[in-house]
């Protein structure tokens, strides 16, 4: 039974050397101070107008922030499963057409 090919994109082995920076303009990370006050915004809140609030104040001030709750690993299971399950019906189908 051959396998069929569903995409053709293209795999690389390295990077493209467009995708890399000189080192000239790379971040010097020895120059780069700690800050540990990240805002966190909480977007399991069910307060949406104090979630926008936040996530204003903390580019205005900030400039980025961190969100929570990150995904529960039961969600990403979920997800795989899903996507094994759609994957073999697509598979079966490309099957029967031969």
């Amino acid at each position: 039974m051959d396998t069929k090919v569903l995409s053709s994109g293209i795999h690389y082995s390295k990077l493209p050397e467009s995708y890399i920076r000189p080192e000239s303009d790379r971040p010097c990370l020895s120059q780069v101070s700690e800050f540990e006050n990240v805002p966190i915004i909480d977007l399991g809140s069910h307060n949406r107008t104090q979630i926008v609030q936040q996530i204003g104040e903390a580019c205005s001030s900030y400039g980025f922030f961190q969100v929570q709750p990150h995904i529960s690993i039961f969600f990403v299971y979920s997800l795989f499963n899903n996507h094994r399950r759609t994957m073999k019906i697509v598979l079966d189908k490309q099957n029967n057409l031969d």
